[in-house]
């Protein structure tokens, strides 16, 4: 078999080298050539608002008409277009579409252009040889996209003769005013490119290509268009990949496609409910606003906006003990350290003290739980501390005061794109503002919303999942996963803290990363492929994906691979109870504690930790079962709408484990 040291002594003899294009320099992103006739009408529908059902067969039919009428003749595009049956306008809008899909669609054969350039270098005459109907102005910018020069380019559907019956070959001697064995023709088609050119005293090799690996997280679907091109997409990019990396292969076949179509999502929102402006919420809109400013040239804005941030300036109003609580970060138990901490107490030894005077039992070192301070038991020591922090909470709601100026949040219909799924940072900087009497309109925009979001929000936030007929138990799915897309996501620094006045504005104060500083250079270059993905998509047909993408990344947390599943649990984790693994796969877990539901706080990715311990199929099929009777134990009415969603679940994503 050829590889390209091969190919380049073979080509070395001869002056004139002949490339066909199809499947030899560039490749399409459909499994069939036909489909570019049901993209046509998808791209149809977009720009002219019409769906044209009947085109694919339509044009399938003019194809073979115009062919039937040339009686063994090569046919173009004009007699295709003239067999249509729809009005003038129509089909010329047709052909420019089918023209632009032809250009954009376009992936090339690296290793083949490699060749082509050094033939170049080594001052050989390049021409490009091809059957098709399509016009030279087509192929013109084909070549141009795949920076391809070239001397002469003889097109089946300009000369009326094809590679197929081989009587193209005898024109492009006959024009170049060549010897048969001065030329050397390069294809796929073992009839059109390798037989045919034979027969004339052409020599032909058959082109060659680096080896093809399908992508591990999409199922291959040629009956689904959009699933269609975007497998072949992914496969044929991958495919000129000297290296398919854990960053490349998560970065750019899973978060990249999520991220594209999420920030449309995001563009058709803000269209539909007038927002004026949108802001990205960190810690995890640092990245969505780099992958929607690099679709969009919209003016955003980041901001820092948490709980840390918010809940000290709330305490200025009714309620404090019990709005503190309430703030405080969602685990079961807590030390007092943290309580402090949350508190902004710089000196814990001196309040500890000054406690201690006063109420005499008081332990600094005690575990307390959430449910015993939600219970009232510790509100004497609460209300001392927040007495004593009276200054500091109204610095902090002074400099909130100003923070929300400079980022105008009360100024127009603002946009709030964030990872939340229960809505309580909205609703805790609505709670604020609406304390201060200042007005504002916020809608959040977030990957997917439980019911408690809905009951504070209401319509004042959207979410891409829950709008999109995903099933409540995917969902759920991707809730309890949420931890793994946030560090996907996450800027390289430390969660806000508290804000700080500057000579101009007001900065906020960031927790120094711990462990998680350990998971910046690869975060960094999974998202570098992200946007590389995103980059070339948008350069080719640029489809709307609606929820492929989504069912993609639900794929790889669900049955990942044990190679990206041993990286991806032990991204660490700078948690208020303590640094730690997403998974720890060091900590042991049984088959018994999976059936009860009783799983290690250390394994908070269970699907990742399975695979990258190599545990049976069955093991998931019962963690699976068991988080399905949590999902619809409080909610018989979404287990009925989703059965159908049930078994499809099973049917997808254990066919492709």
């Amino acid at each position: 078999m050829l590889n390209n040291e091969l190919l380049k002594k073979e080509l070395s003899c001869y002056n004139y080298i002949s490339f066909d294009v199809f499947d030899t320099l560039i490749f399409r992103t459909v499994t069939n050539y036909k489909s570019i006739f049901d993209i046509v009408t998808i791209k149809y529908q977009e720009k002219y608002g019409e769906l044209l059902k009947s085109f694919p067969k339509a044009r399938i039919l003019a194809e073979h008409k115009a062919r039937k009428a040339q009686k063994g003749k090569e046919i173009n595009i004009e007699m295709i277009y003239e067999n249509l049956p729809y009005d003038h306008i129509t089909r010329n809008r047709l052909r420019n579409i089918e023209e632009q899909c032809e250009i954009q669609n376009v992936i090339p054969n690296t290793i083949m252009i490699d060749i082509l350039l050094w033939c170049k270098k080594q001052n050989k005459k390049i021409i490009i040889t091809t059957d098709m109907y399509l016009p030279r102005s087509v192929f013109e910018k084909i070549m141009k996209k795949i920076n391809v020069e070239y001397d002469y380019m003889f097109i089946s559907g300009e000369e009326g003769e094809t590679k197929r019956t081989g009587k193209l070959f005898p024109i492009v001697l006959k024009k170049l005013q060549i010897h048969p064995s001065e030329l050397i023709h390069i294809g796929d088609d073992l009839n059109n490119d390798i037989q045919k050119p034979k027969e004339y005293g052409i020599k032909s090799l058959e082109r060659i290509q680096n080896p093809i690996t399908s992508p591990q997280y999409i199922k291959f679907n040629k009956k689904d268009i959009l699933q269609d091109h975007l497998y072949n997409f992914i496969l044929r990019q991958s495919q000129n990949q000297n290296n398919i990396t854990n960053a490349y292969r998560i970065g750019y076949c899973v978060l990249g496609p999520l991220m594209l179509e999420f920030c449309k999502w995001i563009h058709k929102i803000k269209s539909e409910e007038n927002i004026e402006s949108l802001l990205f919420v960190a810690r995890e809109g640092y990245f969505i606003r780099q992958c929607y400013e690099l679709i969009y040239s919209e003016k955003t804005d980041y901001i820092r906006l948490n709980r840390n941030l918010l809940r000290l300036p709330l305490l200025q109003f009714d309620n404090p003990i019990k709005r503190f609580i309430e703030y405080l970060p969602d685990c079961r138990e807590m030390k007092w350290k943290q309580i402090f901490n949350a508190l902004l107490i710089s000196d814990h030894t001196e309040i500890s003290q000054y406690i201690k005077s006063k109420i005499k039992d008081f332990d600094y070192n005690k575990v307390i739980l959430k449910s015993d301070l939600k219970e009232h038991k510790f509100d004497d020591i609460l209300s001392i501390l927040i007495e004593k922090q009276k200054n500091i909470i109204n610095e902090q709601a002074s400099l909130l005061n100003q923070y929300i100026k400079e980022k105008k949040l009360t100024k127009g219909k603002i946009g709030l794109i964030n990872n939340s799924m229960n809505g309580s940072g909205q609703s805790m900087i609505e709670n604020y503002l609406s304390h201060k009497k200042l007005s504002s309109n916020i809608i959040g925009l977030q990957f997917v919303k439980r019911e408690i979001c809905i009951k504070r929000l209401g319509k004042r936030s959207r979410a891409w999942i829950t709008e999109n007929n995903i099933s409540h138990f995917s969902s759920y799915i991707f809730q309890v996963n949420c931890l793994l897309l946030e560090h996907l996501l996450f800027e390289p620094s430390g969660t806000s803290l508290y804000f700080k006045a500057s000579e101009s504005n007001v900065d906020v104060v960031c927790e120094q990363p711990r462990s998680e500083r350990n998971n910046f250079q690869f975060i960094e270059s999974l998202q570098s492929m992200a946007l590389q993905f995103i980059k070339d998509y948008r350069n080719n047909l640029n489809l709307n994906l609606k929820m492929h993408s989504y069912h993609i990344y639900l794929n790889s947390i669900t049955f990942p691979i044990k190679e990206d599943a041993l990286i991806l649990c032990h991204l660490n984790d700078d948690d208020i109870n303590g640094d730690k693994f997403l998974s720890d796969y060091s900590i042991p877990l049984s088959y018994k504690q999976i059936i009860t539901g009783r799983i290690p706080d250390q394994i908070q990715w269970v699907e990742g930790y399975l695979s990258a311990k190599n545990f049976p199929t069955i093991y998931y099929l019962i963690y699976h079962l068991r988080m399905m009777i949590r999902c619809y134990r409080h909610s018989f009415k979404h287990f009925i709408s989703d059965i159908k969603s049930i078994f499809n679940f099973q049917k997808i994503y254990y066919d492709a484990k």
